[in-house]
């Protein structure tokens, strides 16, 4: 697509800087989202591996390792999700029927959901080793350190995570929009026709669009609370890293080698929650941005939401990677 063509998209601007700038970013945007899938499919790869480590049972034994799990198989949908969009974008195909527009319309619901759960689980994750090292004497510390609470708290996230979506997702529906109609090199009888399906939003919504927007608004905050909690996690775990550091000499050995495992851990969620922050946090201003956004910012918007889609599969990439070089239990795991 040439640049003026492309322009068209923003013909209410009259600075054709920022015209320019709108078209660079729709023309990288096209060319991630048309390859985005290749690190899908890697992302899809190593985490299956990823997640074959975690449940090995030296493993399962380790609460933060069982949100790891949780996390995985999140990615792991999130991927193939990816690369189901991909697979099922057939120009030249017939409109899907209803029940594949309602199974996309599902998937892309549960992909939303575990997204949000991903992110989440990171700052539950973060919090858990925070309390552990300050606190390591409390009775607080071996409760919330179980694998037994781990589960627990990983299926009342996702019930929070699904009341999210499910707020905002209920005011549509699978409805026929319009007839499609095959031209005549498509081989099809005369007067063929098929409905095209897609999502519509109901009447009341329709009367009251503002509580959409609300409903919006509450699904980008539980995108922006990561990207603004887990920074302050990750300040908190290296300060009382440091504190615990100073103090390491008045350990016995074998309270040290102890402390050695922990550090490990906190180490590696430290450098999850930093990654996890660069790549979720923008998609959740994004989302905000949309609400109260001009045409042009929304077109922006939008192609800025493909670009970060794609740092988020590749974020997904670097949990194996990053666990394989800071824990030794991992490592021993991938040994054995």
């Amino acid at each position: 697509m040439s640049e003026n063509s492309t322009c068209e998209m923003y013909q209410d601007i009259d600075d054709p800087i920022i015209c320019s700038i709108g078209v660079a970013i729709f023309q990288f945007s096209e060319y991630v989202n048309t390859n985005k899938y290749i690190l899908a499919i890697l992302g899809v790869v190593v985490n299956s591996f990823h997640l074959f480590i975690l449940t090995r049972k030296s493993m399962r034994s380790n609460c933060i390792n069982i949100l790891l799990i949780a996390v995985s198989i999140c990615d792991i949908y999130n991927m193939m999700y990816i690369v189901h969009v991909k697979i099922n974008y057939m120009p030249a195909k017939p409109p899907d029927s209803y029940f594949q527009v309602l199974l996309n319309y599902i998937m892309t619901v549960l992909d939303g959901l575990l997204r949000r759960l991903s992110s989440w689980l990171g700052i539950l994750m973060a919090a858990i080793r925070y309390f552990s090292i300050k606190y390591p004497m409390s009775p607080t510390t071996d409760v919330i350190s179980t694998p037994l609470f781990a589960w627990k708290s990983t299926f009342i996230t996702l019930l929070i995570s699904a009341l999210v979506s499910f707020l905002y997702w209920v005011h549509f529906s699978v409805q026929p929009v319009f007839l499609w109609e095959p031209v005549e090199e498509c081989g099809f009888i005369d007067n063929y026709t098929v409905a095209i399906y897609g999502a519509e939003l109901s009447d009341f919504i329709q009367k009251y669009p503002s509580i959409l927007g609300i409903f919006q608004s509450v699904d980008g905050l539980s995108q922006v609370i990561p990207a603004v909690t887990l920074p302050v996690l990750t300040f908190l775990l290296i300060k009382q890293l440091n504190i615990n550091e100073r103090n390491r000499t008045n350990f016995l050995k074998s309270q040290r080698n102890n402390e050695n495992s922990k550090t490990d851990t906190t180490k590696m969620i430290m450098m999850m929650t930093v990654a996890s922050t660069l790549a979720e946090g923008p998609i959740g201003v994004l989302l905000i941005v949309e609400i109260f956004a001009c045409s042009f910012l929304m077109v922006i918007s939008a192609n800025l939401m493909v670009i970060f889609g794609a740092v988020v599969a590749l974020n997904t990439s670097t949990h194996c990677l990053v666990c394989c070089t800071i824990s030794s239990q991992y490592r021993k795991a991938v040994a054995q």
